[in-house]
């Protein structure tokens, strides 16, 4: 079974339940902070859902806790969601509450619905995101967008990639005006991975906002 798949089973649990299965080094510290984060697909050969597995990074020896953040987001998800669309793309900016502590997005899965035929992108390796989240600050890391290169596209690189894009200021209007209690005073962080340090053949970034 897929790593994605397998996690999918701590999909949609609250925060206090996350912070069982997280791992001690993480549990320890006190308080809980926020990560935002957009997830959705191209709109040219749009893909039917995309994955990002995300977990707890633990102390040296210490056990793995994932988690998977979905598009379309299933019912009953822990976090709070809000739909966005561009000509260029669609999708969800995502708000979950997790325990301070460092985390890592690690792998992604693409699904592609052609009639009864479906065909699954996978990570090739890790992508190792790192996150740090502290007590009571929201650590916005981009949007990932699922796209479909292209057939002719494979002969020179991976199909299916994941576009990063930064809608910072996009994202600090919708907060601003859903004016949420428990997010007063909390600062939004900018953690946004470099695709260029990070050299990963999958995780482009978008020349412009999408």
């Amino acid at each position: 079974m897929p790593a994605l798949q397998r996690r999918r089973c701590v999909l949609g649990l609250s925060s206090a339940v996350l912070t069982l299965l997280l791992p001690p080094a993480v549990r320890a510290q006190a308080g809980t902070g926020w990560l935002l984060l957009g997830l959705g697909t191209a709109a040219e050969r749009p893909y039917r859902s995309c994955a990002l597995g995300l977990r707890g990074v633990p102390a040296q020896g210490g056990a793995k806790a994932a988690q998977v953040l979905q598009y379309p987001s299933e019912p009953g998800w822990g976090g709070k969601t809000w739909p966005w669309r561009t000509p260029q793309s669609q999708g969800e900016l995502m708000l979950l509450a997790l325990p301070a502590g460092d985390y890592e997005i690690e792998d992604f899965e693409l699904v592609q619905q052609a009639g009864e035929t479906a065909r699954v992108d996978r990570s090739l390796r890790p992508l190792q995101v790192r996150l740090r989240i502290q007590e009571g600050d929201i650590v916005y890391a981009g949007h990932y967008e699922a796209l479909d290169r292209g057939i002719s596209a494979s002969r020179e690189g991976p199909q299916g990639v994941l576009v990063l894009n930064d809608r910072t200021l996009a994202v600090q209007a919708q907060l601003a005006a859903e004016e949420i209690p428990a997010l007063r005073g909390a600062a939004l962080r900018r953690q946004l991975p470099d695709p260029a340090r990070l050299k990963h053949p999958q995780l482009l970034l978008s020349a412009g906002e999408r």
